[in-house]
């Protein structure tokens, strides 16, 4: 019965996101391998979801990452194809603040202090983290500037990931670049449309 749910929500989500869909007959839809793909990733996802023990050490910046807060199985369908286009988008964004995946990082000590390398810029400030619930705080001091997020670690992938507006919020004040506007009003118009969506950074050790 979860399956028969999970495949009707499958279908529904590929109807809305697939222009080539109309030529196809439902049960070619339902048997397609794509689907079926989509299915056993949805099944298995709330599943492989952890919040790491502890988040001290170096953690090296691997690009945007963006992720779905519902729990609704038709959200969580079409979120692949929302997800990698605000994610494509937001890296974008983050290049020109200076984000790279050669230099870029996150250093957490045992003292509660972080050091954020951007490019050739270091910030600075204090965090909070419980292990409990995967709650992030992050103090920047430069920036004067709080912001409140979540650590979440699914699929061997790590993000830290925090509320849309204030995200884009925080790498503003980074950037040195005004010429990003254009990217600014592409990723808020994609983010307006999807509500429940995190977005923030993939890091690795």
């Amino acid at each position: 019965m979860k399956r028969n749910s999970v495949l009707i929500a499958a279908l529904f989500s590929m109807l809305l996101f697939s222009g080539s869909m109309n030529a196809q007959s439902i049960g070619d839809v339902l048997n397609s391998k794509t689907v079926n793909e989509a299915v056993n990733k949805v099944s298995g996802a709330a599943a492989t979801a952890t919040k790491p023990q502890s988040i001290v050490g170096v953690w090296k910046y691997k690009g945007a990452a963006c992720a779905y807060e519902s729990d609704n199985v038709v959200a969580k369908m079409g979120s692949k194809v929302v997800t990698d286009k605000i994610e494509q988008e937001l890296d974008s964004y983050c290049k020109q603040a200076g984000f790279n995946t050669a230099s870029s990082n996150f250093i957490f000590t045992a003292k509660g202090t972080f050091v954020n390398t951007v490019g050739t810029q270091k910030f600075t400030g204090s965090y909070t983290y419980n292990k409990v619930n995967g709650a992030l705080v992050l103090n920047y001091q430069q920036l004067t500037v709080s912001i409140n997020g979540n650590v979440a670690a699914q699929n061997g992938t790590t993000s830290l990931l925090f509320d849309a507006n204030k995200m884009m919020k925080l790498v503003s004040s980074m950037s040195s670049n005004t010429g990003a506007e254009e990217t600014v009003k592409s990723i808020s118009a994609m983010l307006n449309e999807c509500k429940g969506v995190k977005v923030g950074f993939k890091i690795g050790k």
